[in-house]
């Protein structure tokens, strides 16, 4: 049985951070960024350990933006992840300290990415005037 739809803004901007999170973690730790189906498998894991349900649409959007939303961070807030990251981000149940001062910014910059792409509470696309396309 599929999961339910059930993302909302905050929550997609988790899951964006925590590709975006996993990104740096494999550029940190191999020299090159997540292969398409890396991104999947980690986007899969991470709404499967956390109840979530998206629609494929969003879960390719959301995928999509994770290399490029990684680049940015990593010109404007360098920084190294080592094997202590790692093992808790792809531990049986993957989460990210939000209470650090680096997974906050990664997250706000998650958060007005979302929002500047149109993406609101309720999931859906919409144009400037606030109409479903």
């Amino acid at each position: 049985m599929p999961q339910p739809l059930n993302l909302d803004l905050r929550a997609r901007a988790e899951l964006l951070t925590y590709l975006v999170a996993s990104q740096l973690l494999a550029k940190s730790v191999s020299g090159r960024w997540l292969t398409i189906e890396n991104v999947v498998e980690t986007e899969r894991v991470w709404l499967a350990a956390n109840g979530g349900g998206v629609d494929w649409l969003e879960r390719v959007s959301i995928s999509s933006w994770s290399q490029t939303l990684a680049q940015r961070v990593d010109v404007k807030l360098p920084v190294v992840l080592g094997a202590e990251s790692a093992a808790t981000m792809f531990s049986e149940n993957p989460r990210l300290d939000f209470g650090a001062p680096f997974v906050l910014a990664v997250y706000h910059m998650c958060l007005d990415h979302l929002v500047e792409m149109g993406w609101f509470m309720n999931g859906r696309l919409r144009s400037a005037d606030g109409e479903a396309p």
